[in-house]
């Protein structure tokens, strides 16, 4: 077993629950409801730290591949976000000569979901990795737009890990309603 797989790469832990319940408190109160759907360009920065489990497979000297899953809590801020909170969860494969693909889920208070693609040159601490949102449910039906973020471990133990990104930022597009279309009777 490498020896990095075990190692806890920084202690975060109160300062991490301390900063994510500032974000939550900071966005429940006083702050105005979410734009409305009208297509328009939105833009948000956020916080996002997860938990999970990996599974790697040496290859040769130097080469690592692995698949991941991880969940936690996505944070959005900005006037212009289009919710507050979420729960995002994250599936991907990462090789160190072919880079990072991954599928993510975000998931809101009303059970309504956004999906993105992730890609990337690495999933190693430190990477820089991008989304494309892809589309979603509810009122993020036909959503669009990218974000950016850099992972960051915070601790890792046999298949165990756990951080969160700096720098997420992005836009969305909401799109727009479509009206209902007319229903005509069949006529005997």
């Amino acid at each position: 077993m490498p020896h990095s797989r075990h190692l806890l790469f920084r202690d975060y832990g109160l300062a991490s629950l301390l900063a994510a319940v500032t974000l939550l408190l900071a966005g429940c109160g006083g702050q105005a409801p979410p734009p409305e759907v009208d297509g328009a360009e939105r833009h948000f920065t956020g916080t996002w730290s997860f938990t999970g489990n990996q599974q790697l497979l040496q290859m040769a000297a130097g080469e690592q591949a692995g698949i991941f899953h991880v969940e936690g809590s996505l944070l959005l801020a900005g006037s212009e976000r289009p919710a507050v909170g979420y729960r995002a969860e994250v599936i991907g494969f990462s090789h160190t000569q072919a880079g990072m693909v991954g599928r993510a889920v975000w998931v809101d208070r009303r059970g309504e979901r956004i999906f993105s693609e992730l890609n990337g040159a690495s999933a190693l601490p430190g990477n820089r990795l991008s989304g494309r949102l892809t589309g979603g449910t509810g009122r993020y039906a036909g959503v669009t737009g990218e974000y950016t973020f850099t992972w960051q471990r915070v601790a890792e133990y046999e298949d165990s890990v756990s951080g969160r990104v700096s720098d997420l930022a992005g836009w969305v597009r909401l799109a727009k309603p479509t009206p209902p279309m007319p229903t005509t009777e069949a006529r005997p």
